[in-house]
Formats: structure tokens, C-alpha cells, sequence
């Protein structure tokens, strides 16, 4: 039952083909999912996504998109990896579903699947700091806008290892 096909599935720029491993990832590195998505059918498909999953990884592309028949188009999503992800080849499914315009049952909902082996590299020594906190502020997001300096502060710091090594000698 072809009505929808993944192909053409690069990972930050390397292209994968379907049962093979890809390029290795680090933790808190960013990621790219590319793939084209095509409808065999004779009518419209709509409200299509994309979604990766693997270990540690729940990725969806942002914008559902329609496909008129026999269309393909290219679906882009991107998200920045979790540093406690650990080292290792993990399978992974790529899928895209979307609702059949002429027979929208859930039932008779479109999908496919594009399998791979995902491959997660750890450096042996390697470390982030995770959070940052000066006189209990927090220093990241979009609505941090700076502190005002005083003549004391306080500053406190998450350090998380991402790496693979048992760290006993970090000096800050």
C-alpha cells in the first residue's frame, strides 16, 4: 500500500539510505532532518508531518504541509541534541503521516517509515556548563536582558560531563 514514500533523508547535510548508520552526533550538538515526502495517491493528503525518534530523541517538524497528488515536497526540522544523551548506535524511525483528504477516517490515515541506526559519539573528555547563575538570575533564554553590577555577587554553575571519561581533576 504505497501512498506516501520518505526518500532522499540527510542528517546535517549526509545522506542516509534506509538501514544503514549515520554520520556519528555528539550530545548538544544541533541536528537537521531533511527527507522528501511524496503522495502516490490520486488526491490530496494533508496536514503531513515528520517526526524522528530514537534513544533520547523526540524530534517533529514544526509546519504540517499538504501534498496534492502524486506531489512531493521537502520537509525540514532541526532541534539542538540533550547533553545526557550517551554514546552509542541506536535505532531510529523517521516517519511521516498525514490524513487522506478524500477518506479522512483515522483509520484510513497515511504514513511511512524510513528506519536507520542513529550513531552518538561521546569525546572522552568533555563538559558544559548546563546552567549559569549569577545573584540568582539565570542566564540563559530570550528574555534574559543582562544584571547590573554590585560589588558583590554570587555566581553558581551546573558543570554536567557529556563525555566518556570519569572526570576527578576539573579545576574552574
Amino acid at each position: 500500500d504505497n501512498t506516501l514514500s520518505i526518500s532522499n533523508v540527510k542528517i546535517n547535510n549526509d545522506l542516509i539510505a534506509e538501514g544503514e548508520v549515520s554520520k556519528p552526533l555528539n550530545p548538544f550538538d544541533e541536528i537537521e532532518v531533511k527527507l522528501t515526502v511524496t503522495n502516490h495517491l490520486d488526491h490530496a493528503v494533508t496536514g503531513v508531518v515528520a517526526n524522528l525518534v530514537t534513544n533520547g530523541i523526540d524530534i517533529e517538524s514544526e509546519e504540517a504541509i499538504n501534498l496534492e497528488a502524486k506531489q512531493s515536497k521537502e520537509i525540514t526540522f532541526n532541534d539542538q541534541l540533550s547533553y545526557l544523551l550517551t554514546e552509542g548506535e541506536y535505532d531510529a524511525e523517521l516517519t511521516v503521516s498525514g490524513v487522506d483528504y478524500e477518506n479522512n477516517v483515522v483509520e484510513n490515515d497515511k504514513d511511512d517509515v524510513f528506519e536507520f541506526t542513529f550513531n552518538l559519539e561521546q569525546e572522552a573528555a568533555d563538559l558544559v556548563i548546563s546552567d549559569l547563575i549569577v545573584d540568582e538570575e539565570l542566564l540563559a533564554g530570550d528574555d534574559w536582558e543582562g544584571f547590573t553590577c554590585n560589588p558583590t555577587a554570587t555566581v553558581r554553575m551546573v558543570l554536567t560531563n557529556t563525555g566518556s571519561n570519569t572526570e576527578d581533576d576539573v579545576v574552574i
